[in-house]
């Protein structure tokens, strides 16, 4: 049940819109792939910007935040709940960030999904009937993998682990491995920042804790935040050197296609 919803819901269609793509530009996977991050964005788009809009709202209320926490500085407990209270006003999720990043991870999962069928050699099932008349498909249909000298079906870790770690077939495989963890990296911090995340110098000096005392809001998202900021990115090499760089490829897209789409909102869109 659950795997006939997610092909459904992600992998058939995901499987198809690539394979138009792919017949659209030239039999060229790796412009399909890009093409297809991009529209991805864009429909997802409203769940950024809503969250666009409730950091500003965030960013207004910081003196009154302020001032709770000095009000009750001595009251943890209630300047959580004043906290709390002041976000339900404006219609703030503390939590919305996580919302924003974990979303591309479905399309992620189901891109790698489409590669293989693409790269498996014995046929791609699941393609749409409407798209095989479309694209006047009979019989198997074969996908070349290759982009810019990479083959998206392969990995780093298989091929080093036949040719060397160090191996010169390896290493390209290797720095895209990296750069997806670097543009991970930048896209955590891009989100912090635009979810108003505190900033270092905001830190509350640390106070002996005592018993009974509630954990202070704000010091527990920033915990959390610098958590991410090194654990995602981490996470992204240690999964990129496993998978097809395909998915490297959608991973380092869709950590810089948010960054675009934010400043042009921005500078064309966004009402003053």
């Amino acid at each position: 049940m659950i795997g006939a919803l997610w092909e459904a819901v992600f992998y058939h269609p995901i499987l198809n819109v690539l394979l138009l793509l792919y017949s659209v530009l030239g039999e060229n996977l790796g412009l399909a792939i890009i093409v297809l991050t991009i529209l991805l964005r864009i429909i997802l788009f409203p769940f950024m910007k809503s969250q666009m809009e409730s950091s500003a709202k965030l960013r207004k209320i910081q003196p009154m935040m302020q001032s709770i926490q000095k009000k009750y500085a001595k009251n943890p407990k209630k300047a959580q709940e004043e906290q709390l209270k002041l976000y339900r006003q404006v219609g703030y999720n503390p939590l919305g960030c996580l919302l924003s990043m974990l979303l591309p991870f479905p399309f992620l999962i189901a891109i790698y999904q489409a590669i293989r069928a693409f790269s498996g050699g014995d046929g791609i099932p699941g393609i749409y009937e409407w798209v095989r008349t479309l694209l006047d498909l009979s019989g198997d249909v074969m996908v070349s993998t290759m982009f810019l000298g990479f083959d998206l079906s392969d990995a780093y870790l298989p091929i080093a682990r036949a040719s060397g770690y160090l191996a010169l077939a390896a290493l390209p495989y290797l720095v895209l491995s990296v750069l997806t963890g670097v543009s991970q990296y930048f896209s955590v911090k891009f989100t912090q920042d635009l979810m108003g995340a505190p900033k270092p110098e905001e830190k509350k000096p640390k106070k002996d804790a005592k018993a009974g005392d509630q954990p202070d809001m704000s010091e527990m998202m920033n915990q959390m935040g610098k958590s991410m900021t090194f654990t995602f990115p981490l996470m992204s090499v240690f999964i990129a050197v496993s998978l097809p760089a395909a998915v490297s490829l959608y991973w380092i897209l869709q950590s810089w296609v948010p960054v675009a789409m934010y400043q042009l909102y921005n500078k064309f869109i966004r009402k003053p």
